[in-house]
């Protein structure tokens, strides 16, 4: 999903700026992400191609969703943290940039999160959390991003789970809120100065169990009963 990438002010600081946006260092991020949700299934990677009439079995792939299950949160143990292998991707950034993630950025989205949802009682570890939701840019507007979340979140409301999600853009929140999200709080991020990237907020959301009744989910629902995506 490298197309898909690039434009996320999350990516672009957590790579080291725009000038380090390469296939090698987004492929690489997204293995790390890959390999600890698919980890003892403690996450779920949903995948959407694109049916090409020429190819059998199967098309481009289009979008893509990542998930991690209640109580498995992204390198939450020593077993996850070795078999992502963060150091493969590790090795594409310059120390300075690496400490940065591990100091600054990680903890500071623990904060977020702990402080919009101080009055719950509940945390990012009890939640379904949707890490990553790539659509190419040429797909967007065509709903696969609602196709791609739509079966976790149907099921984990069912279960009477929270779910939780992030957005780097106002209009991606507004998005969100139109098809039943609600939205806990924010956080102002500050890259290196070094990357050239100015501070962008980042956006704490919840799918609310309402959510399922509204109009969009109830069309995603329907359109999944008895085709539902790949799921890898």
């Amino acid at each position: 999903m490298y197309l898909a990438a690039p434009p996320e002010q999350t990516v672009l600081a957590v790579v080291g700026g725009a000038d380090k946006v390469t296939r090698e260092r987004v492929d690489a991020l997204n293995l790390c992400l890959i390999r600890g949700a698919l980890f003892e299934s403690e996450g779920e990677l949903w995948v959407a191609e694109s049916e090409r009439p020429d190819t059998e079995g199967g098309g481009e792939i289009i979008g893509m969703a990542l998930w991690f299950r209640p109580g498995t949160p992204f390198m939450g143990s020593g077993r996850q943290r070795r078999a992502v292998r963060w150091e493969d991707f590790g090795l594409l950034l310059d120390k300075e940039q690496e400490h940065w993630y591990f100091s600054y950025y990680s903890p500071r989205i623990g904060q977020m999160w702990a402080r919009s949802l101080a009055e719950t009682g509940h945390t990012v570890k009890d939640s379904y959390y949707l890490r990553c939701l790539y659509v190419r840019p040429d797909w967007h507007n065509h709903g696969v991003a609602g196709k791609l979340t739509s079966p976790v979140l149907l099921r984990a409301l069912r279960q009477g789970k929270r779910l939780l999600g992030t957005a780097t853009r106002a209009e991606n929140v507004e998005k969100y809120l139109h098809v039943g999200c609600k939205l806990l709080g924010s956080e102002e991020f500050v890259p290196r100065p070094e990357t050239g990237i100015q501070p962008w907020t980042l956006y704490a959301l919840e799918f609310l169990s309402q959510s399922s009744e509204n109009s969009h989910w109830k069309e995603m629902r329907e359109e999944l009963v008895g085709r539902p995506l790949a799921k890898l």
